[in-house]
């Protein structure tokens, strides 16, 4: 699924704001999240060309998987009722609201696990991103990163298997 946002709306907010007032973050956020659920921001989303295929890829193989996102819970939900998926394929939604520190940080992918009940290995978690900032949040969890570089944008690295396409996931 397309990813909405590169950094979480705080992440944002403190690149821009030197010195905030008390409550001017919220007021920010809000303003955001506003703009963000609007419904014409929501229908200007479209799917990538091969993320339908792994979403049905999910679906069809009962595959437990969740979204983690710089973006609104909420939002990600909408984009994904809005293009005809149930958002329940999913078995959780990580927004900047859920976490208190953002990607690179871990805290996010942790979270997800935890919500998803998981007590398995590390070694059995995989991450799929299309940022570095997604690729040092894996590396940071200590699972494997699997970055989407559809336009050949990044190097190769020891730290993640780079992959043209979601498609390469399930050959």
């Amino acid at each position: 699924v397309a990813v909405f946002m590169k950094e979480a709306i705080e992440k944002t907010f403190a690149r821009k704001i030197s010195s905030p007032k008390p409550g001017q973050l919220q007021t920010y956020c809000d303003i955001v999240n506003t703009y963000i659920n609007a419904p014409e921001v929501t229908h200007a989303n479209k799917f990538f060309y091969d993320s339908l295929a792994m979403i049905n890829y999910i679906q069809s193989n009962n595959l437990v998987s969740g979204l983690i996102s710089g973006n609104d819970s909420l939002h990600m939900k909408e984009v994904l009722t809005y293009l005809r998926v149930n958002p329940q394929i999913f078995k959780t939604f990580i927004g900047h609201a859920e976490v208190n520190k953002f990607k690179p940080h871990p805290e996010g992918i942790f979270k997800a696990l935890e919500l998803l009940g998981y007590k398995g290995s590390l070694n059995d978690v995989c991450y799929v991103g299309d940022s570095m900032g997604d690729m040092m949040a894996a590396k940071n969890a200590g699972i494997d990163g699997y970055l989407i570089d559809r336009h050949n944008e990044f190097c190769i690295s020891k730290d993640y298997i780079k992959l043209n396409s979601l498609l390469d996931l399930i050959k």
